[in-house]
């Protein structure tokens, strides 16, 4: 084989990898609903209830913030966050 064959199939073969292993980490976005009867990682696009309680308390765990979300299809549902509370988090309009 000539060597320009041999790196064009290399080529290839590092392409495809690149598509699969974009493919492979998408994530995919569900209702509050898909996301309770599945044990699969899911996102899901809500809005903040602002009437109900936060809970964010660094001193005696900082890596622990609660919150209520509420979904497209008006489904509520507490979330716990294991991490710092995101700075201006009562101003986001949508939560992902």
């Amino acid at each position: 084989m000539k060597r320009s064959s041999i790196l064009s199939l290399i080529l290839i073969a590092f392409a495809i990898g690149f598509i699969i292993s974009i493919y492979t980490d998408s994530s995919t976005y569900a209702s509050i609903k898909e996301a309770k009867e599945t044990e699969n990682e899911l996102h899901i696009v809500g809005h903040l209830i602002k009437e109900k309680e936060m809970y964010y308390n660094p001193i005696k765990d900082a890596n622990y913030f609660s919150f209520y979300l509420k979904d497209e299809n008006n489904e509520e549902c507490k979330v716990v966050f294991t991490g710092a509370k995101p700075q201006d988090f009562e101003r986001s309009e949508k939560l992902f």
